[in-house]
């Protein structure tokens, strides 16, 4: 599948109809798009389940095993250049998370709580980024 042939828009929070994500990855699964969709929405805890499995029966070498895709996949995560734009996009949504979180505690509710979630997801989604042009400038593996 080519990003050609991808929707345009984004699933979460922008009102399209097919996450994009599941697009690409349901051919390589041979999978349905919305089985993928399913899927994906608790795969993370399963596998923190599976994990803590290992652990609690000191599985290490399994543990091992079963985390060589994990490991080869984050391994290739692209990593941005470095630049002004990154460490910008960084810092502008820590101080908007720093923002939802003294409106949550000034005035809270619901709405509060919901924005103040969101904006902390988009910092740590920035830090990241940022984490890992650092470490591509400076040759580091993480």
């Amino acid at each position: 599948m080519t990003a050609s042939t991808l929707p345009t828009r984004r699933r979460w929070g922008n009102g399209g109809k097919t996450d994009p994500v599941a697009v690409y990855v349901a051919p390589n699964l041979g999978l349905t798009v919305k089985t993928t969709e399913h899927l994906m929405k608790y795969i993370n805890h399963r596998c923190a389940a599976v994990i803590d499995g290992f652990n609690a029966l000191d599985e290490a070498v399994r543990l091992t095993r079963f985390m060589e895709p994990i490991d080869a996949a984050l391994a290739r995560i692209r990593r941005p250049a470095y630049s002004i734009e990154v460490v910008r996009c960084e810092s502008e949504t820590d101080q908007a998370e720093q923002v939802a979180q003294d409106i949550l505690n000034v005035a809270p509710s619901r709405d509060a709580a919901l924005l103040w979630i969101r904006r902390s997801q988009a910092a740590r989604a920035a830090a990241l980024r940022l984490e890992l042009a650092v470490a591509a400038k400076w040759q580091l593996l993480l």
